[in-house]
């Protein structure tokens, strides 16, 4: 009946377990020898909301176990220029994009498009990303296990116009272990 003070329309939220559900693949992936690349793949729209894990522990585990998440934004999400304004800080712009923080945390990449050609081509630029990178090592004169996160800063002079520098903010030290991390992220 119209106007009717007893009936309450509120339409369920939509369930979007981003951060589950990249645990869950790091979880898989952590099992991998160490000397194999670890890359997450994910094309989403970015959206998180109904997941038991907090971002910031799922980052953790991904820094620990070494893994990388790149992807590509769809949807509404895949607006032109996204992914490059993400990994800028501006003052007041807001954000309901989680795949960009776990981009810029493991030195992934994160794409925006909606049409399958540019998804596909997103994809095999990041697979051969992934084959063909180069890492960088180094000494740190802190013990070497003592629970503090790393920050890390690369910077290079005179690099070519062809040249592309994706490079995760830092690292959790680690022993060179066999086995992964098995503790669980929590709320």
């Amino acid at each position: 009946m119209r106007g009717d003070p007893n009936i309450y329309l509120s339409p369920a939220r939509e369930v979007h377990p981003l951060n589950d559900a990249i645990l869950a693949a790091a979880k898989e992936l952590s099992r991998r020898p160490l000397e194999f690349r670890r890359v997450i793949y994910v094309i989403s729209d970015g959206k998180e909301y109904g997941s038991n894990a907090k971002t910031s522990d799922v980052i953790h585990y991904l820094q620990e176990n070494k893994i990388e998440v790149d992807g590509t934004l769809v949807g509404d999400s895949a607006l032109w220029g996204l992914g490059v304004l993400d990994r800028m800080s501006l003052p007041l712009m807001m954000r309901d994009n989680n795949l960009t923080p776990y981009a810029n945390a493991t030195g992934g990449n994160v794409d925006s498009d909606f049409r399958i050609p540019a998804i596909e081509k997103s994809f095999a630029r990041i697979a051969a990303e992934a084959r063909y990178r180069y890492y960088v090592g180094y000494y740190s004169h802190e013990p070497f296990i003592d629970g503090k996160y790393r920050k890390i800063e690369v910077v290079v002079l005179n690099h070519g116009t062809n040249l592309t520098i994706l490079v995760k903010k830092g690292y959790w030290p680690a022993a060179m272990e066999l086995q992964p991390r098995t503790a669980t992220p929590t709320q």
